[in-house]
């Protein structure tokens, strides 16, 4: 269900120039940046850890952004790592 095809991630140095996306978004729409500390736990995939992120914004959309960002920092199963977040609700 990807867009486009992953790139590494944010401060690695990419071997080649990172591209340009654009993409139209629906009104309402959530975009949430966060660190690896909110998705990755030594006993589960990652893949657990995004589904439950996206969970979370999928069942709450009308929650403010403060409410979403603990509800998504709240359901982590661990929290030893740094957690940090960038939400925007898109008008």
């Amino acid at each position: 269900m990807w867009w486009e095809q992953p790139e590494p991630l944010l401060g690695l140095m990419p071997r080649d120039g990172r591209p340009t996306h654009r993409r139209r978004v629906i009104p309402g729409s959530i975009l949430l940046l966060y660190t690896d500390g909110l998705v990755e736990s030594p006993s589960r995939l990652i893949d657990d850890g995004i589904a439950r992120v996206r969970s979370v914004l999928r069942d709450n959309p009308d929650r403010t952004g403060e409410d979403l960002c603990t509800q998504v920092i709240e359901s982590a199963p661990r929290r030893a790592d740094d957690i940090a977040l960038l939400l925007v609700r898109l008008t």
